[in-house]
């Protein structure tokens, strides 16, 4: 079964899948995550890998290697600070691990990563702040207010987003007499690192208050957080561009440090494409200050 894919069972291990998500370095044994879903262990370990496609060992563990992947490309720190920080009881069972999932040492692979897309740029950079089909705004910090969400998950090459998704979103939202305040995609994994087709996006909603979802629809809410903000409008080919040109500028924020995952989009209009054109959308990347909050 391809992973995530089953969406009867879904909604049943998302518990667990959002604590992974939101807190690799912390305690994702079987036992504890099961907790989390109200299963019994055995119960939900087979439920877990009906859904997933992986066992919860291979899953949080694949999570952690592709994570580490992704800040050593990205920042500076040291390569046992990012072991102990994502969960691994030491340096050398990280360096085993990472080895062998990506075929070099945590440090060959800060200097000599592999080849192909880097997944902090996506597509090629170099990209005009301003053209005749394209606009880029400053990037500039700025919280983020707890969000409460509705859903769904796909599962694959990003490219492979339906944009219809969104609208069917909106809809089943206002069958139920929901309110929908505005659309937002998240995008959990970086290309280049992460296989295509286990590749993570949320299909998104904003509403208000507390939702109950059903088997292919789930609800959770966005912590407050501090994110990058980039505007953009262009050609939706150019929204690649668009995010390495996000990164760069992110990284030059003074007291800020880059996490870097996972990237949101806003949409402001429940239309994603007109006629191939993204006509506004907020590019959000996850910072972390430095120091007291500004």
């Amino acid at each position: 079964m391809s992973p995530e894919r089953s969406a009867a069972h879904l909604s049943a291990v998302l518990p667990a899948l959002l604590a992974a998500q939101v807190d690799l370095g912390g305690d994702l044994r079987t036992e504890t995550l099961a907790r989390a879903t109200h299963m019994s262990r055995t119960r939900f370990h087979s439920v877990f890998a009906d859904t997933v496609g992986e066992t919860v060992k291979q899953y949080t563990l694949r999570l952690r290697l592709e994570r580490a992947a992704f800040r050593l490309m990205s920042e500076s720190t040291g390569v046992a600070t990012i072991a102990f920080d994502l969960g691994f009881g030491s340096h050398e069972a990280f360096s085993r691990r990472f080895h062998s999932r990506f075929g070099r040492s945590p440090t060959e692979y800060r200097v000599t990563p592999p080849a192909g897309d880097d997944p902090r740029l996506l597509r090629r950079p170099g990209l005009e702040v301003t053209s005749s089909d394209l606009f880029l705004s400053d990037t500039r910090p700025v919280q983020l207010a707890a969000t409460p969400v509705v859903f769904r998950r796909h599962t694959g090459p990003y490219e492979d987003v339906d944009p219809h998704a969104f609208e069917q979103l909106a809809q089943w939202a206002g069958g139920r007499g929901i309110p929908c305040h505005g659309l937002l995609g998240i995008a959990h994994d970086a290309p280049g690192i992460t296989e295509p087709d286990r590749l993570r996006f949320d299909v998104c909603a904003r509403v208000s208050g507390d939702v109950r979802g059903d088997p292919g629809t789930a609800f959770r809410v966005l912590p407050e957080r501090w994110a990058s903000s980039t505007w953009f409008s262009g050609p939706e080919h150019r929204l690649g561009e668009a995010v390495a040109a996000a990164y760069a500028a992110s990284g030059a924020l003074a007291g800020f440090t880059v996490i870097g995952l996972p990237l949101e989009e806003h949409y402001t209009d429940s239309r994603i494409l007109t006629e191939g054109r993204i006509e506004t959308l907020r590019i959000l990347i996850p910072l972390a200050p430095i120091g007291p909050s500004p």
